[in-house]
């Protein structure tokens, strides 16, 4: 295990991941069914929002893809529905049907990919919660820019989004 510092050199130690992560996987979990869910959540861990219009906007705001922002505009040759919807469509220039909303928080660094997502598919009645991650880094050097999101991380999460939404569908 190695990483690469600004100037390039390798240094050959484990890369410290101390001041990394902000935020643990059971946290984000736990944030976006309470948010999702906060009728059916205890005032502890409940979101203070004064305002329907409050909780409407983070809504609209975690299930937006690059086509429907206003502001900025984006190119959707280079961020298609998946850019950031990366379970289920992550590995797919498809857009995402109107009937499907995925509410979702994404994670992308040093070669790992978390995909914390609410899917809903209001059309066949599906609807679940999925968090997934996947460390994808052959060469096991850190800060190097060289990392397997488009070959593995990707196409292993828009399938897992896709086999459990195909389960969920049978249920």
């Amino acid at each position: 295990e190695a990483f690469a510092k600004a100037d390039g050199t390798i240094v050959n130690q484990p890369f410290d991941f101390s001041n990394k992560n902000f935020m643990s996987i059971p946290d984000m979990q736990n944030i976006l069914k309470a948010f999702m869910f906060s009728q059916h959540t205890s005032q502890l861990v409940n979101f203070s929002l004064l305002y329907k219009d409050e909780y409407d906007f983070l809504k609209e705001m975690l299930s937006m893809t690059p086509r429907n922002s206003q502001s900025p505009l984006y190119d959707p040759n280079i961020h298609h529905d998946g850019f950031n919807k990366y379970l289920m469509y992550g590995d797919t220039k498809d857009q995402i049907p109107n009937n499907v909303k995925i509410y979702n928080q994404t994670g992308k660094g040093y070669g790992y990919l978390t995909d914390c997502a609410y899917i809903v598919d209001t059309k066949n009645g599906v609807e679940f919660l999925l968090t997934a991650v996947i460390h994808v880094n052959d060469n096991q050097t850190y800060n190097d820019k060289k990392y397997e999101y488009e070959t593995i991380g990707l196409p292993f999460l828009g399938n897992l989004g896709r086999v459990i939404y195909d389960y969920e569908l049978t249920r």
